[in-house]
């Protein structure tokens, strides 16, 4: 599990949520977009700057449906996000064919898919291709590398990008700015300042990206933490009663530790005496608990379209650790017995 966070948490997820804050504007700050970009891009604090209908890690599902003439096989309802001309490039997104807007009136029927949408259209040629979305017509410009817009729960949708300005630069409600390093405050400061001039005494609120992608798995997270303490618990558990039962077999074989030294026995034989069994039943233990737990995992991943591989590396450590628990519980009551006199042993008995 915690492998799989980890694993979650760096992936590549198509572009960089690293520095980026997102703040909702109210409308009169969207009906200036273009004036709030241009005076963010001049803020020093500031790397980049766009905007988009949707937050980039929870795009819905658009209720209109996708075409393309001639085609009456297509019956599918595709993701949308409406982005502002410099959005890909803000957000360290990569095209693989074709071009993104320009910032022209072309933007208009110009229409960018993911490389998942190209592979289920099966556009061998998608640059150029006419498409219908929402009974607009276009032209399909560019080819998105596939990205992340869902939680890793999904596998990647087909999605449909486009840019249709409105007055005033207008493409959406969700403002991005991503930060230069060492400088997130001050960009945070900058851009509250402008929101400050449109929107009055409404309250400034930002959300990190990074951390609202990493908010979907906040249930899976404190899963991972009480698992982690109840993992403990159960070993220190185990723990002591092995301790325990090693304390009990080396006090039930005390005359028989004792005769065994006087007839010349090393410390290494009472160890090995001591420990021979407990380590058999660990080991029988262990390898019964595999299976359940190889199983448990396996269908704890199924939640997730992105997941890690669990190779036998795990479980040969998992084996290796419970067997060097053993030997240094068990290990240090046999060298205690070892190292008594024997016909002090002997006498008490």
């Amino acid at each position: 599990m915690i492998r799989q966070m980890h694993y979650i948490k760096t992936k590549d997820v198509g572009y960089n949520r690293s520095l980026v804050f997102t703040v909702q504007m109210p409308a009169a700050m969207e009906n200036h977009s273009d004036a709030v970009i241009a005076a963010l891009q001049q803020n020093s604090a500031i790397a980049a700057v766009s905007t988009a209908n949707q937050n980039i890690n929870e795009v819905t599902r658009s209720s209109g449906g996708f075409g393309i003439p001639g085609r009456s096989d297509i019956d599918l309802l595709f993701n949308d996000l409406e982005i502002a001309p410099g959005f890909l490039s803000a957000m360290q997104m990569k095209l693989t064919q074709g071009a993104g807007f320009s910032g022209t009136p072309a933007d208009s029927s110009g229409f960018l898919l993911n490389q998942t949408a190209v592979r289920v259209l099966n556009l061998q040629h998608p640059i150029g291709q006419q498409v219908i979305y929402q009974g607009r017509k276009g032209t399909v410009i560019g080819v998105v590398r596939d990205f992340n817009f869902q939680n890793l729960k999904e596998k990647i949708a087909p999605i449909v990008i486009y840019s249709r300005p409105g007055a005033n630069g207008k493409h959406g409600s969700v403002l991005y700015v991503r930060a230069k390093k060492a400088a997130l405050q001050p960009a945070i400061s900058s851009t509250e300042a402008i929101f400050k001039q449109y929107a009055g005494e409404l309250p400034f609120k930002y959300d990190f990206l990074d951390k609202n992608f990493n908010s979907a798995y906040d249930s899976f997270s404190r899963s991972l933490s009480l698992l982690n303490i109840f993992s403990l618990v159960a070993v220190l558990i185990s723990g002591m009663g092995l301790f325990g039962l090693a304390t009990y077999t080396a006090e039930v074989k005390t005359k028989e530790i004792g005769i065994r030294k006087v007839m010349g026995a090393s410390k290494k034989d009472i160890i090995e005496l001591i420990s021979r069994d407990f380590v058999l039943l660990v080991l029988l233990a262990t390898l019964i608990a595999l299976p359940v737990g190889s199983w448990m995992m396996h269908r704890w991943l199924t939640y997730f379209a992105y997941k890690i591989t669990i190779g036998p590396w795990v479980f040969v450590i998992v084996i290796l650790f419970m067997m060097l628990i053993t030997w240094l519980i068990i290990g240090f009551k046999a060298l205690q017995a070892a190292s008594k006199n024997p016909v002090k042993s002997l006498k008490t008995e």
